[in-house]
This record gives structure tokens, sequence and C-alpha cells, in this order.
């Protein structure tokens, strides 16, 4: 039977518990303070650093530091590697996975998720669970890329500032000159940040962003929410009951972004993300 091993980035906003369960192994993405790298910053940290008005960016890991996780499996008895990353029209990250696999020794698929956050660590973990089920390389790849491709992801932010500063702002840099006076609705598009709606408070954006999410479940027998957000654990807790109430036997994982996704969307941030569940995460 072959032996699977399924690794993803920072950006995946998966709990420890999650990861250890099917030794899902992380390459984290650098923080970078003032010009200083930061390793296992906590979000709190980014949100003092941003309203600080500190320099606060990012670095993809260099491809040694994948190629390092490869051969630490290879050394486990792993037969190959499936490695998701955050989607390539965001970060370098994927190219330099993509980099380390060409010199593994192993057979190693790296599958652009073109998604991020839960959209990523949800796909992420449905295949490590395939591929602990003994199932071959290529369709663990084929789940985890075709799990992430299907998945919803809507945010709202306070500003677009930290976008624009970050360089992933993309189609929504029309609305720049209009943030101020509304309420920016994004969502993921191919991979790449778009433009989705623009509303006028705040309380309305919360609503908006459940209705959005709402009319992406495909089967209510298997709805799977994740909620994600930066310093904002009210907002996180009211989409959270607002889902509940039409989904009220849903799987709903709450949790605070990775640093690394907080550099780009500041403090103030609120995603969902909508994905099937083919089988409880926590379950009993």
């Amino acid at each position: 039977m072959p032996k699977v091993a399924v690794v993803t980035d920072g950006s995946a906003g998966l709990p420890p518990e999650l990861l250890h369960k099917y030794d899902i192994r992380v390459v984290p993405i650098d923080v970078v303070i003032n010009g200083v790298v930061r390793a296992g910053i906590s979000p709190g940290e980014i949100v003092h650093a941003l309203r600080d008005g500190l320099q606060v960016t990012t670095s993809r890991p260099a491809p040694d530091r994948f190629l390092q996780v490869f051969e630490e499996l290879h050394a486990k008895g792993y037969d190959g590697i499936v490695v998701g990353t955050l989607s390539a029209g965001l970060s370098g990250t994927c190219e330099s996975a993509q980099m380390a696999a060409r010199a593994c020794k192993l057979p190693v698929e790296v599958v652009d998720s073109k998604s991020i956050g839960l959209g990523l660590g949800f796909s992420v973990f449905d295949a490590a669970r395939v591929a602990a089920q003994g199932a071959p390389i290529d369709r663990v790849a084929h789940e985890l890329g075709s799990r992430a491709h299907e998945a919803a992801v809507y945010f709202y932010l306070d500003t677009l500032e930290y976008l624009r500063k970050g360089g992933r702002i993309g189609a929504a840099s029309a609305w720049i000159g209009t943030a101020l006076a509304v309420k920016p609705i994004l969502q993921l598009t191919d991979g790449l940040i778009a433009p989705c709606e623009k509303v006028r408070t705040e309380s309305r954006a919360i609503e908006r962003i459940v209705e959005l999410a709402l009319v992406r479940v495909k089967d209510e027998s298997c709805a799977r929410f994740g909620i994600q957000h930066l310093g904002a654990p009210d907002r996180a807790k009211k989409c959270a009951e607002l889902l509940r109430f039409v989904h009220p036997d849903a799987e709903i994982v709450i949790s605070e972004v990775d640093a690394v996704v907080g550099v780009h969307a500041g403090p103030g941030l609120v995603a969902i993300i909508v994905s099937d569940n083919p089988q409880p995460i926590f379950e009993v």
C-alpha cells in the first residue's frame, strides 16, 4: 500500500490537533517587520504591528525549506508527497515548492489550491484523510485540488489599504477611492482577489457575506463552513450565529488567520469559507 504524505504552507489555518492527526507538515511563510524576519509571530502581534504603522511584509519560503521537509518525510518511509499551497496568484510559495519537488528523490505533486486560509486548509485535511486510507499519489493530489477549487471564499475588510500595500489588491483597486465611504466585500476568483459587492455599514457587510456563503451550499446534509478573522472575534461569532440559524447541524470551524494572511488583510478581517464536508473533521 502506498504511503503518501501531505504538506502545506503557513497560510492554511489548520489548528495543531488537525495537523497532528494525519501528520500534515507545514512550511512556514516568513513575516518581516521593519526588515527583521519574525518566526512564529502571532496574529495578535501582527495586529499591533500594523496599527503601530510598522513596515510589515511577507517573504515566501525558499525551496530549500520545502526540500528539507521532503527529505524528512523520505527518511520516515513515505513513498510520495502531495503539496497544497496558497494561490500562485497571491504568492510565489507554489513556485518554491515546485523547485524543491524537482530536486527531491521521491515523487512530489504540487497543487496550486487557488485558495487561501481554510479554503486551502480544508482541502489539505481532506486529502490527508484520503492518503491515510492508502490512496495513491495521483488520487490524493486530485482530492486536494478538486476540493480547493470548489471551495468559496468571501471576506470583509475594514480597509483596502493593506491589500494595496502588499500588492495583492488586484481588480479591487478600482474601489480605492471610495473605500472610506463603503464597506468592501471581496471574494477569491480563480485564485485572485476580486471585488464582490459594496455595502454601507459593517453590520450589513457581515449579513451579506453570510448570505453569499449560504447560496454556495450545495448539499445541506454536508455543509461545512470556516470562519476566520484577525482581531475581530465578535464579528466571527456573529457570522457563526447567522450560519447556525440556517444550518443548525453544519460543521463550523472558527479560527484567527495565520499571521501571513493577516499582514495583507489587516485588522478587522472576517472571512467565510464554504466547503462540502465528506466526513466531519472533528469526529466523535
